[in-house]
């Protein structure tokens, strides 16, 4: 269910999934809730230009749904991440969707003219936490992400690659979205005695 959150009134419900899975492979993300795991989220996106809706389940499954029909067959399920998915953005360019997953990857699909999802990159063992918030650049061409471990790295998606002098490289850069919990556009957030307490700010 998508809630307008200036109106408080339902946008949009659907189902995630219609049968309940018992997947004993993947980790779930902890919950509360009633419904299995694949019938609950922890991240969700929507892609203005394709009008799709990126709705990850507590497995990691990401599947993309027509946002003017929930109930519709998925577009496309991604399954790269073998844990659950705390964030997820499509690019300012609406061409790409990063994944940030408890596996420790960012995974950027590229979203075709046609609107289907082709694997693009992935960040691979490059961040040794579980994914908590990530940005992409105005420009579309550089993801930044904080992890469990409290690092903030930042990734060349144009070259696919990791820029360890990313901090440097992007100074001045304007981003689409400032969540990073780490930094001079949050300064003086308070995160906490061990900094888990804020994962990132919205």
């Amino acid at each position: 269910m998508l809630i307008d959150y200036k109106t408080f009134t339902v946008e949009r419900s659907g189902k995630l999934a219609l049968e309940k899975s018992n997947n004993p492979v993947k980790s779930t993300a902890s919950t509360m809730g009633v419904l299995a795991p694949n019938q609950q989220s922890r991240a969700i996106a929507y892609n203005k230009t394709f009008n799709h809706v990126a709705v990850s389940d507590n497995y990691g499954e990401v599947v993309i749904k027509n946002f003017a029909d929930f109930n519709s067959e998925p577009i496309a399920t991604l399954s790269q991440a073998t844990e659950w998915n705390e964030v997820m953005r499509y690019s300012p360019c609406d061409k790409f969707l990063a994944v940030g997953s408890h596996d420790n990857r960012v995974y950027v699909y590229a979203i075709q003219e046609d609107g289907s999802y082709k694997p693009y990159w992935n960040t691979a063992d490059k961040i040794t936490s579980f994914v908590q918030a990530l940005d992409w650049s105005l420009d579309s061409k550089f993801v930044r992400t904080t992890s469990g471990s409290h690092e903030k790295q930042y990734f060349d998606v144009a070259e696919k690659k990791h820029s360890p002098d990313g901090l440097e490289l992007t100074k001045g850069m304007a981003w689409a979205t400032q969540s990073m919990r780490f930094g001079w556009d949050t300064h003086g957030c308070q995160r906490g005695e061990d900094d888990s307490h804020i994962n990132g700010v919205w």
